[in-house]
C-alpha cells in the first residue's frame, strides 16, 4: 500500500467519535442526522467527521433524493494492518530506475563501445561493470584460465586484472585452475571434455587447454581467434522499427544488449521504452552479415565491418519511423 494511503487511515482512525461513527456504520448505513442523533453530537460535528472517513476510504456517501447516505467501505474495512505497513509499491518502482538508470550511466561511461576503457576505482561501480562481464560465462560450467582470458579480452587487453578482480569480489571461484561463477555449480576439471559447449564456447578454436601465463602470447593468441564479426539487428515486431549495430564478437553483443534492456539500462531510450511497454517476446534480435577474420588480421577486419554497417544502414536506413538508429550528423 501506498504510504500516503496508510498515513491517511491512520489519522482517520485515530479519533474516537470517528471510531464511533464507523461502529455505527456498522449495523447498517444511515443518514447524518440518524448518527447524529444516535451518538448524541451536532450534525455539524458528524458531518465534518463523515467527510474525513470518506477521504480515508473508509466511508461512503451517496445521494438519496435531498439526503446523503453513508455506509462502510467494506473492502477498505478489510485492511489488515500488515497491509498498511506493507511497503510502498511505487517507492520499489523508483528505486529501481533511478538503479538502472545509474547501470546505464556506469557502463556507458566506462564502456561506451562496448569495450572497457578504464576500471573503476569505486567499488558500486566497479562491481556494475564486472558483473556485466559475467554474461561471457555460463553459469553451470567451469573454465580454464586461457578461457577466461579470452573471453575477458573482447573487453580489455589487461584481462589478468579483470579475472583477479572476479576472484576478489566473489563473482567467480578458482579451484585447480577451473573457474565458474559463484552463483553456479563448478563442473569438475575431469568431466570437461564430455560436455557440450554453449554457443559462445571458443574452446574449439583454442586448441589444447594448456596453462598461458606469458601476457604478449596471450594477446597474440586472442587476436588469432576467429571470433564472429558482423551486423546485428534488434527488431520491434509491432511497428517493424530496427535497430543496426556492429560489434566485433556476434556471440557477446546480443547476450549484452538483452541484459541490457532487461535491466532498463539500454543507452537507445527509444527502444528501451518500447521494449518495457510492449516485452521482450515482442522483439527479435538478428545476426544480418559476418566477416571473416583472415590470418588473424582483426585490424583489417574491424576496418571491413565498420564499411560494412554503413552499407546496411544505408540499405534499411533505420531512422526516424523506420528504425531506433541516430541519423547521421549532416555536413555543411
Amino acid at each position: 500500500m501506498e504510504i500516503n494511503r496508510s498515513i491517511e487511515l491512520f489519522k482517520a482512525l485515530a479519533d474516537l467519535s470517528r471510531l464511533r461513527i464507523l461502529r455505527t456504520l456498522a449495523e447498517g448505513e444511515q443518514y447524518g442526522e440518524e448518527i447524529a442523533k444516535r451518538l448524541g453530537l451536532a450534525v455539524s460535528t458528524v458531518s465534518f467527521h463523515l467527510k474525513k472517513l470518506a477521504k480515508a476510504g473508509l466511508v461512503i456517501a451517496k445521494r438519496e433524493q435531498y439526503y446523503t447516505v453513508y455506509q462502510l467501505n467494506s473492502a477498505a474495512m478489510r485492511t489488515s494492518l500488515q497491509d498498511l505497513l506493507a511497503g510502498e509499491s511505487g517507492d520499489e518502482e523508483i528505486q529501481a530506475k533511478r538503479m538502472a538508470h545509474f547501470r546505464s550511466a556506469v557502463l556507458n561511461t566506462f564502456m561506451p563501445d562496448g569495450r572497457l576503457h578504464k576500471i573503476p576505482v569505486q567499488k558500486k561501480k566497479r562491481l556494475i561493470v564486472l558483473q556485466s562481464l559475467l554474461q561471457e560465462f555460463h553459469p553451470e560450467r567451469s573454465y580454464s584460465e586461457e578461457e577466461i582470458n579470452r573471453r575477458l579480452g573482447i573487453y580489455s587487453d589487461d584481462y589478468c586484472t579483470l579475472r583477479r578482480l572476479l576472484i576478489d569480489e566473489g563473482l567467480m571461484a578458482r579451484r585447480d585452475g577451473s573457474y565458474w561463477l559463484v552463483d553456479g555449480q563448478p563442473q569438475p576439471p575431469e568431466q570437461k571434455e564430455s560436455k557440450e559447449s554453449s554457443a559462445s564456447d571458443y574452446a574449439a578454436q583454442a586448441g589444447k587447454d594448456t596453462e598461458m601465463t606469458d601476457r604478449s602470447a596471450l594477446k597474440r593468441s586472442y587476436k588469432e581467434m576467429k571470433i564472429p564479426m558482423g551486423i546485428y539487428c534488434v527488431r520491434n515486431r509491432q511497428n517493424g522499427k530496427v535497430l543496426i549495430g556492429s560489434y566485433p564478437n556476434l556471440n557477446a553483443i546480443l547476450n549484452r544488449v538483452r541484459a541490457q534492456l532487461r535491466f532498463n539500462s539500454f543507452p537507445n531510450a527509444e527502444l528501451q521504452a518500447d521494449f518495457n511497454r510492449l516485452g521482450e517476446d515482442q522483439f527479435d534480435f538478428e545476426i544480418l552479415d559476418k566477416i571473416e577474420v583472415i590470418d588473424g588480421d582483426r585490424s583489417r577486419a574491424e576496418e571491413e565491418l565498420k564499411l560494412l554497417e554503413e552499407l546496411w544502414l544505408n540499405k534499411l536506413s533505420p531512422y526516424g519511423e523506420k528504425g531506433y538508429n541516430r541519423p547521421p550528423k549532416t555536413k555543411d
